[in-house]
């Protein structure tokens, strides 16, 4: 799940809202935004301690660029993590290429470091589902006209 949006808490020093993406992966739950302090850098953000470091111990290898994961408890993200643009698409790559389930709810269930997530994620797909079946429903396509063959007589 990616999700683009404008991050109110995310203020540049020009104070310009930063785009700013959602990534919830079955290591973990991230939001990404570009790193004020360094031009062609983003920051990595996770609630959890888990989560930023299973990505760390899982990619550094892979992306040089990133940074040990910090933590700071005046932040709304209180562990983050520093990686350049370029690591940043090689990772988010990657992270589509681990997709290896049907049913993303249960495969983090599965996940022992994951605990106690479930019921964040249930309330996220019901408000989300709740969000869809308030839109109108989209227009049927046209139904395809086909010319009716004559009959044989015989």
């Amino acid at each position: 799940m990616a999700r683009i949006l404008r991050d109110p808490s995310a203020v540049a020093a020009n104070s310009a809202a930063i785009a700013s993406m959602w990534i919830a992966s079955k290591i973990g739950w991230f939001s990404v935004v570009t790193d004020s302090t360094r031009r062609g850098w983003l920051l990595i953000r996770a609630r959890a301690r888990a989560d930023i470091f299973n990505l760390y111990r899982l990619h550094r290898q892979s992306c040089p660029s990133m940074t040990a994961p910090s933590s700071d408890e005046a932040r709304d993200y209180r562990y983050r993590l520093s990686i350049s643009q370029n690591d940043w698409i090689k990772l988010a790559g990657k992270l589509a290429a681990e997709v290896d389930y049907s049913n993303f709810k249960m495969a983090v269930q599965e996940r022992v470091d994951q605990a106690g997530k479930n019921s964040a994620y249930a309330e996220i797909w019901w408000i989300m589902r709740r969000i869809q079946m308030e839109e109108p429903a989209p227009d049927a396509p046209p139904k395809r006209k086909t010319r009716k063959r004559p009959r044989s007589l015989e």
